[in-house]
């Protein structure tokens, strides 16, 4: 196989979950144009978009969240991220910017070749199933595609249970929204 073949290949397709999603970053955004990574729990960590490294920084309350209403029931909201995982390293506590208290879904499984990720979470109070895909505008060969900025995330949600339900994932008036 020459060097220019194995440039398309993907990699090879790698799963994690439990303590594993702790060191996951996956880099989101063009070449040059800065990056968020996509932790493994599903957390955006990382941010790199002001001029300088940003390894380790968290954006102040940057998450999003799933809201999903059952017919009869009341309404459930989680944070689309799995539960915060010890051990927990801040000497403080953990940090009143990643919202600690507000309820998170029970489990998630990264799975990934670069440029592609794709992050299945479980939680079993749910009606539904969600997932969230990403990619990096990684085009091999050519920098102008490959330099576009932004990380490109789409959610997903089924329904596994006979029920009824409805979602909504929509950004909310006088919040940031990330594409």
């Amino acid at each position: 196989m020459s060097n220019l073949t194995e440039i398309f290949d993907s990699g090879k397709v790698r799963r994690f979950s439990g303590r594993q999603l702790r060191e996951i970053a996956f880099p989101l955004g063009g070449i040059g144009t800065g990056t968020v990574s996509l932790g493994g729990r599903g957390q955006l960590r990382d941010w790199e978009i002001f001029n300088r490294p940003g390894k380790g920084f968290v954006m102040p309350f940057s998450f999003a969240t799933l809201w999903v209403e059952q017919k009869g029931e009341p309404p459930l909201t989680r944070v689309l991220e799995s539960r915060l995982q010890p051990p927990y390293s801040s000497g403080g506590g953990l940090p009143f910017e990643q919202a600690a208290g507000l309820p998170r879904l029970e489990r998630a499984i990264f799975t990934g070749a670069y440029p592609f990720a794709r992050i299945e979470f479980a939680d079993a109070q749910l009606p539904i199933s969600v997932a969230l895909e990403a990619f990096n505008p990684l085009i091999p060969l050519d920098a102008d595609e490959s330099g576009l900025p932004g990380g490109y995330p789409t959610l997903s949600a089924d329904q596994h249970r006979q029920r009824t339900g409805q979602r909504d994932h929509s950004p909310k008036p006088g919040k940031p929204y990330w594409c």
